[in-house]
């Protein structure tokens, strides 16, 4: 008997291809094939060391290490030595501040004339025996600064056992009357209120309210400027008479009272050059009534429209002036007859003469 026929295979499977549904399924009733395993073999021994050793590394592999070491080795250097440095570090910060060496055995003080010394160390609450470094400077200083008199301060170290205070004092130019008297620097900053010890050694200064000051502190502040600069241009002349009070006024300007006599001396408003030019004016008038035995009782020295004049309120009733001693004329001579003269007036001052009603103090002197 004849076999079957062989069944036939379709066009795809026989060009090679396979349809989707047989590569969907996979192959039914055949055997994959399996790549045989290679076989193990024996490690081979190290050309350059002994049978047995471990296999010496490929060069790549010592390119890596070396790059690591060259890495990692400076940064545990540095990583050693900066624990070493943080320990010296401590180690000698607890040395200069435990050592008695560093101990305070003296705090010097400069720079001071009104507060003494023993009070600026007291203020700064510094004691002798305190470690030098210890010693806060910054509190130190802000301890300085709470005291009024004191404008700054600076405080430093000097090794190994000293501290330096440099002081900086307020300058109090007058006592300024705002319902209390109050130290007032040249700026016109009221900064102390005044004691009686402090009070009499300055002029008094006057013409501000004391409501005045604190709504329009800028205002009073340059209104108190202006009468300083004047009595500071009074103090700058020679042999001046003293000056107790400083009035100051927003339209009239400034007046200086002297100490003895309480002479007023109207200077008004102006600039230093101006002012000055005024006060040798009136030292020109002070001379010649002076001389003439006359006291003034005011002095205006701000006429606008008259500079160059001066008009002048006299105390009283003129004394007769005390003449000097004059060489004798020969006996006989009309010179002789007529005595010694007394001085005449500076020819720029004329004395008007008084009324004969007038009450005393109506004189007026102009030049």
């Amino acid at each position: 008997m004849a076999p079957p026929p062989a069944r036939p295979r379709s066009a795809a499977v026989a060009g090679g291809k396979r349809s989707w549904w047989s590569r969907l399924r996979g192959p039914r009733g055949t055997n994959r094939r399996l790549r045989a395993a290679r076989p193990i073999t024996a490690a081979r021994p190290s050309p350059s060391g002994p049978p047995g050793s471990p296999p010496a590394s490929a060069p790549g592999d010592r390119g890596r290490l070396g790059r690591f070491l060259a890495v990692a080795l400076p940064v545990l250097a540095m990583g050693v030595g900066g624990v070493g440095i943080g320990a010296g570090l401590v180690m000698a910060h607890r040395f200069v501040t435990t050592s008695p060496h560093f101990q305070v055995r003296e705090v010097r003080v400069s720079g001071v004339r009104h507060l003494q010394p023993e009070e600026v160390r007291a203020r700064a609450g510094l004691a002798l025996g305190d470690n030098l470094f210890s010693v806060p400077l910054d509190e130190v200083r802000r301890r300085l600064r709470a005291e009024p008199w004191i404008a700054s301060a600076r405080i430093h170290r000097e090794l190994p056992s000293a501290l330096v205070i440099d002081v900086v004092e307020r300058e109090a130019a007058a006592a300024v009357v705002l319902g209390a008297l109050y130290l007032v620097d040249p700026a016109g900053e009221v900064w102390k209120r005044a004691t009686v010890d402090e009070a009499a050694a300055l002029p008094v200064a006057t013409g501000l309210a004391r409501d005045a000051y604190v709504h329009d502190r800028e205002a009073a502040q340059a209104l108190l400027r202006e009468g300083l600069a004047a009595l500071a241009a009074w103090r700058a002349g020679p042999a001046r008479a003293a000056i107790g009070e400083v009035h100051v006024d927003p339209a009239a300007g400034t007046t200086l009272y002297t100490r003895e006599g309480g002479v007023a001396l109207h200077v008004g408003r102006g600039d230093g050059p101006t002012l000055a030019g005024r006060l040798v004016r009136v030292d020109a008038v002070l001379g010649a009534l002076e001389a003439a035995g006359e006291r003034p009782q005011i002095i205006h020295a701000e006429a606008a429209l008259h500079p160059e004049r001066i008009a002048v309120r006299l105390a009283g009733p003129r004394r007769p002036a005390a003449a000097p001693e004059a060489p004798r004329a020969p006996a006989g001579s009309p010179a002789a007859a007529d005595g010694p003269r007394p001085p005449a007036l500076d020819d720029q001052v004329l004395a008007a003469p008084e009324p004969a009603a007038a009450p005393p103090g109506a004189g007026q002197v102009k030049n």
